[in-house]
């Protein structure tokens, strides 16, 4: 992005924060969307088999695969724990930690989380792992594994992640949160703070990947010499 020729142009504070407001009201109309697209099975009155079918050959220039699929599943979870409340209230990020669960865990390990925390707005997705960890939900892990066994695993693990079904690469990834780290961190430093809530800094998060996403893909023909 080109940086502003004056800061005359920049963003005030009440612009900045009604554009966070935007973008979370956006990203929660598109759980509901996404939900109601795939269990109503839209993809079918417009001619695809799937879901990703359509989603890539329609939405490919507005939104990634991964992620409708994760606003898909989050939705999923949404009406399983919380089917009264306005489907976005809770953020992607707190249901999903709860996607794995079997459907009668996912309400009790919900309703907990909300007991400790006193409050729903107050639930993290933190949390909601720790709860899950605390009530013995986790996945079991083998002790002493090799280190080509433990490299196995998080492939494996991975690969359940992805909705794609293709084996990302555990160093790459970690790479890549390595470096996002460090880049964030030397942004605030240079910049403060520029967030008031983890809920907006994860709104604007979620669109910066999703930016990043649509530019590196793009850029498959040059990093693999096509």
């Amino acid at each position: 992005m080109e940086p502003l020729a004056n800061h005359s142009d920049r963003m005030t504070k009440a612009e900045a924060k009604n554009a966070i407001k935007t973008i979370k009201a956006n990203a929660s109309s598109l759980m509901e969307k996404c939900y109601d697209f795939a269990t109503r099975e839209g993809y079918l009155a417009l001619g695809y088999a799937s879901f990703k079918e359509c989603i890539t050959n329609e939405l490919a220039t507005v939104i990634s695969y991964d992620y409708a699929h994760k606003m898909k599943n989050a939705g999923e979870v949404h009406m399983i724990i919380a089917p009264d409340t306005p489907m976005g209230s809770i953020a992607e990020s707190v249901l999903r930690p709860l996607h794995r669960l079997p459907d009668d865990q996912k309400k009790v390990v919900w309703d907990q989380t909300v007991q400790e925390c006193g409050d729903v707005t107050k639930v993290t997705a933190d949390i909601a792992k720790n709860v899950i960890k605390s009530m013995g939900l986790e996945k079991p892990t083998a002790n002493r594994k090799s280190k080509a066994d433990s490299n196995k695993q998080a492939e494996n693990d991975l690969k359940n992640d992805s909705p794609s079904g293709v084996i990302p690469n555990p160093q790459l990834q970690e790479r890549l949160q390595q470096s996002a780290l460090e880049i964030i961190k030397a942004f605030i430093i240079d910049n403060g703070s520029q967030y008031d809530s983890k809920d907006n800094f994860e709104a604007a998060l979620q669109f910066t990947v999703d930016n990043l996403f649509s530019f590196l893909a793009e850029q498959y023909d040059s990093l693999y010499g096509k």
